[in-house]
């Protein structure tokens, strides 16, 4: 590093290098602790979430929602099916395609789980008001808008 370069400008090179890992870190860490007597962790928790809102219906796109590699969203999905909270069932029309939907048992889960996870989000959300939540989110889905098209750019 140059005695010229500032560690602003440093910092900026990497966006979000500490700050944001720490904050999905600790988000994470508080509802997992939080739904622990669920049994649910809070991926698995938000995977039961998407289905039931109808957000996705498969792994690709379970995967794609949540950022999460394919192999990842299986795995969980598997675990959740063997837990009786997810069901898979084969695309009629393309047998290939796996459509992964919410068992009443994992509706109830969740029915558990929402008013955990919406005490915690409370606690977090202490002292950010209204407006602060919707620029963050604007903040963070241009970032991310800007490196879908980056990424599209190059390929």
């Amino acid at each position: 590093m140059q005695k010229s370069t500032s560690k602003a400008a440093i910092r900026s090179v990497f966006v979000g290098r500490l700050l944001l890992p720490k904050l999905v870190a600790r988000l994470t860490e508080a509802h997992d602790h939080a739904l622990a007597s669920t049994g649910l962790t809070t991926k698995q928790a938000s995977i039961l979430l998407s289905c039931d809102l109808q957000e996705a219906n498969t792994p690709v796109d379970l995967a794609r929602l949540h950022g999460l590699e394919v192999s990842s969203i299986t795995r969980m999905v598997e675990r959740l099916e063997r837990k009786g909270l997810l069901k898979c069932v084969r695309n009629r029309e393309d047998r290939r395609q796996v459509i992964v939907q919410i068992t009443r048992k994992g509706k109830d889960a969740l029915q558990q789980a929402l008013p955990i996870a919406s005490r915690v989000a409370h606690h977090a959300w202490k002292g950010v008001t209204k407006k602060e939540r919707v620029v963050l989110e604007k903040i963070a889905a241009r970032v991310m808008s800007n490196l879908d098209h980056s990424v599209a750019s190059h390929n």
